[in-house]
C-alpha cells in the first residue's frame, strides 16, 4: 500500500512540470518555481533509486541511473540558481531606478527653488 501511494505521488509530481511547461511565456518567478518542483522530483527519484539499489545491489543499471539523476539534479540546481540571480538583479535594478527617480525629482525641486530665489532677487534689485 505504501509503495503504491509513493508511486502515485511520484507520478503526480512528475506530471506537474509537464503541465507548467505548456506556457511558453513564463516569468522568472514561475521558472524558479518550476525548477524548484523539478528539483524536488529529482530528489525523490534519487531516493527511490537508492532504495532500489539497497534492495538489489547487483543491478548495475540502477547505479548508472543514479549517476544520471544526480547529474540532472545538478543541472536543474544550476538553472534555478541562474534564474534566482536574474530575479535578484531585476529587483536591485528596480530599486536603483526608484532611487534615481527620487533623486531626479529632488534635484528638479531644488532647481525650481533656486530659480524662484533668483527671480525674487532680481525683482528686489529692480525695486
Amino acid at each position: 500500500m505504501k509503495l503504491t501511494f509513493k508511486s502515485l505521488l511520484l507520478c503526480a509530481l512528475l506530471a506537474m512540470p509537464t503541465m507548467t511547461m505548456a506556457d511558453d511565456d513564463l516569468t522568472d518567478k514561475q521558472l524558479s518555481e518550476q525548477f524548484k518542483n523539478e528539483i524536488n522530483v529529482k530528489q525523490l527519484e534519487i531516493k527511490t533509486t537508492k532504495a532500489k539499489i539497497k534492495a538489489n545491489p547487483a543491478d548495475t543499471t540502477l547505479s548508472s541511473a543514479l549517476s544520471t539523476l544526480k547529474i540532472e539534479l545538478d543541472e536543474l540546481k544550476a538553472k534555478k540558481k541562474a534564474i534566482d540571480a536574474n530575479i535578484k538583479a531585476q529587483k536591485a535594478a528596480e530599486k536603483a531606478e526608484k532611487k534615481l527617480r527620487a533623486a531626479q525629482e529632488k534635484a528638479e525641486a531644488a532647481a525650481r527653488k533656486a530659480s524662484e530665489i533668483r527671480q525674487r532677487q532680481v525683482v528686489e534689485e529692480q525695486q
